[in-house]
């Protein structure tokens, strides 16, 4: 335990440790201890004569929180994550970081129990009490997130992007957002979920060494993780075809965006985020963000002939010029509102903006006209004239075809 917090450390604060680190980093090995850490745990709250849950459960902890900080640091803070910073670096294969990464959200999936369950009995018993005890812990959900938010954040042509459109990662993110806004829940009630060795036990010598560094840890940091995440699953299904032989209905494909529940269920959490952590920047940057990357999906390259991103980016402005210049375009909002199908082919795209990002909606309009009326940032701000201008010629298309 005590050669592993070093190690979180030391290629926290330095780089030529953390580089020195990257060539001899097997995942995989780290990844097979973690998991029999909780088997073991599971043996040892099963004996009769076992130790206090919370010591057994600390010992999880220090493995799950290490895998996640080394993985997080040695692969993702490199200069070129997955390729290695320096010559002295011999880079890990992208494959075989890519599909050591499908596994750790595999395993995270299975023993922190983020899925539904299926039977509640199972919930006081060692996996169950176990799983519990690691997701109230805001350092386990907040290197969790930020693992999703840094392999979704990837370019959408690395080999990340395998990662992202997986089961294991959707299951990740969706259990992460039902961990967090339950926290946030239980916080607002004045009773905060308890984490770990948080404080000094009576009658200690000194803290607990994994107490350590809890300052550092923000339930702000965690939502702000999580709302990246939504805009790019979101960007990432506007942008990378799906296999000829993927299902539709897979989460990540652009034509299951609009009824996602992922989506729509991020509603009722955002707008108390908003309140909560309003003095949080970061936190409204993203949301604005979020909502702008959806209000833009008519630059979606996702039509029959499979048009890049950088073909959609110069189609998008002709289109939109086109349509300012002749009075009698469909949809004629001026420059800079989303095109009409006819000049843009036959892209088959969400109703995004008559439903969930509909500008009506009540918490869609009220936060932007306080970003509007409140932000000074110009980015913030023309993201949000971004965002009104298209939603505005959505409602207005929408209206001219009732």
């Amino acid at each position: 335990h005590f050669c592993r917090a070093i190690l979180c450390e030391s290629v926290s604060i330095s780089r030529s440790v953390c580089v020195g680190v990257f060539p001899d980093l097997d995942c995989v090995d780290v990844l097979e201890n973690v998991i029999n850490s909780f088997e073991e745990a599971y043996d040892k709250l099963d004996q009769e004569d076992a130790d206090e849950p919370d010591l057994i459960a600390a010992e999880v902890l220090n493995h799950l929180v290490g895998m996640m900080h080394i993985l997080l640091t040695v692969i993702f803070r490199q200069k070129n994550p997955g390729k290695g910073d320096d010559v002295r670096a011999k880079a890990i294969p992208p494959t075989y970081a890519t599909k050591a990464m499908l596994k750790v959200f595999e395993t995270l999936h299975r023993y922190l129990r983020l899925g539904p369950s299926s039977n509640p009995q199972e919930e006081n018993q060692a996996p169950g009490i176990i799983a519990r005890k690691m997701t109230n812990d805001i350092r386990v959900l907040f290197y969790m997130t930020a693992l999703l938010r840094e392999v979704c954040a990837a370019p959408v042509d690395s080999p990340w992007i395998e990662v992202v459109r997986s089961e294991a990662f959707f299951g990740v993110l969706e259990g992460s957002i039902s961990v967090a806004t339950a926290r946030l829940h239980k916080v607002k009630q004045g009773k905060p979920p308890r984490n770990l060795y948080e404080v000094q036990a009576a009658g200690a010598a000194r803290p607990s060494p994994i107490a350590g560094h809890l300052e550092d840890f923000d339930l702000a940091l965690i939502f702000e993780h999580l709302v990246v995440c939504l805009r790019h699953t979101l960007v990432q299904a506007m942008f990378v075809a799906p296999a000829p032989d993927e299902l539709q209905s897979n989460p990540w494909v652009w034509s299951a965006q609009e009824k996602h529940a992922l989506h729509k269920n991020a509603f009722t959490w955002l707008p108390d985020i908003l309140v909560r952590f309003r003095s949080t920047l970061a936190i409204k940057m993203e949301v604005i963000r979020y909502i702008t990357a959806a209000a833009t999906y008519y630059i979606a390259p996702q039509t029959p002939s499979q048009s890049s991103p950088q073909d959609a980016d110069e189609a998008a402005p002709a289109a939109t010029t086109d349509a300012a210049d002749d009075p009698a375009a469909e949809g004629e909002v001026g420059a800079g509102r989303p095109a009409t199908a006819a000049g843009r082919g036959s892209a088959v795209v969400p109703n995004f903006a008559h439903g969930t990002f509909c500008l009506l909606e009540p918490h869609i309009l009220h936060f932007l006209i306080e970003v509007l009326e409140t932000v000074d940032d110009p980015c913030t701000l023309s993201l949000a004239c971004l965002a009104v201008s298209n939603l505005a010629g959505y409602e207005q298309q929408r209206r001219m075809t009732q």
